[in-house]
């Protein structure tokens, strides 16, 4: 009979061992002491055989946890850009720093773990999406990205930005950030990597030189290639400069024809 007492805990490997020798059957119990020395030491056969499949069942386990994680459908996000709030008559103001921001924004790219979105700023005026609500209900948005500008004087605009996710509604990422006049034209850029950041999804590439810039660009370094160019490459990259000024490219190309016309003529202007 099975004895009423516990022995004390002892080593682990005994366990099987113990509830063996006391089998009800005893054509279960071990049939001598060389059969309990053989389970608790193996033959080395038997040892290496046991390692080997514990080794391969760890890499198919590793293998389906590699092809889960590689075959998961991605996360879906669709980002929806409410119009900015700002205060009254800086419509015209608020407008470009909106368009801008919108266009920063629809360069993100999807990545594998995150199919990535941007509803049109066009379908949001279509539809005259101005809540979170909306953007949920009307266009299906996943996440809003709201924009409040607060100018403070004339000296500094304050941003603060609310990237929501739109279902429960909680705000998973806020910015908030003071900006000089002359500042305020970051702020697209800013808001941009906030999404990308919050999101995990790769940041966007600044353009070595904008749009907006680039005909005058090239156009100075076609005239700077030619000896009798050089005023005209001077007042194509001086148009550069100004209609990018946060390219390296349109100063650094100006500095060069200043200092090719310094160079042949003693002065930096064009004639």
């Amino acid at each position: 009979e099975r004895p009423a007492w516990k022995p004390p805990r002892g080593y682990g490997k005994w366990d099987y061992i113990v509830a063996r020798c006391l089998a009800a059957d005893p054509a279960r119990r071990f049939q001598s002491a060389d059969e309990v020395a053989t389970t608790l030491d193996p033959p080395l056969r038997r040892r290496w055989l046991v390692t080997a499949l514990m080794a391969a069942v760890l890499a198919i386990a590793s293998g389906l946890v590699t092809y889960q994680r590689a075959t998961a459908p991605a996360e879906t996000v669709r980002l929806a850009l409410l119009p900015f709030s700002m205060g009254p008559g800086e419509s015209a103001w608020a407008e470009g720093l909106y368009r801008d921001t919108a266009n920063r924004i629809a360069l993100i790219k999807s990545d594998r773990k995150t199919r990535f979105t941007f509803i049109p700023p066009n379908k949001i005026a279509r539809d005259r999406v101005d809540t979170l609500e909306k953007a949920r209900a009307v266009l299906g948005a996943t996440h809003v990205l709201r924009v409040v500008f607060d100018r403070r004087s004339g000296v500094t605009t304050n941003v603060r930005a609310f990237l929501t996710e739109a279902h429960s509604g909680v705000n998973a990422k806020e910015w908030d950030a003071d900006y000089k006049p002359e500042q305020t034209r970051y702020a697209p850029t800013a808001l941009a990597g906030m999404v990308t950041a919050e999101l995990h999804l790769s940041p966007v590439e600044s353009p070595p030189v904008n749009g907006a810039a680039r005909k005058e660009y090239l156009e100075g370094l076609a005239d700077m290639r030619r000896d009798s160019g050089v005023d005209s490459a001077l007042n194509h990259f001086a148009k550069a400069v100004v209609a990018d000024l946060d390219s390296p490219l349109t100063h650094a190309a100006l500095a060069e024809a200043q200092w090719i016309k310094y160079h042949n003529t003693g002065t930096t202007r064009a004639g």
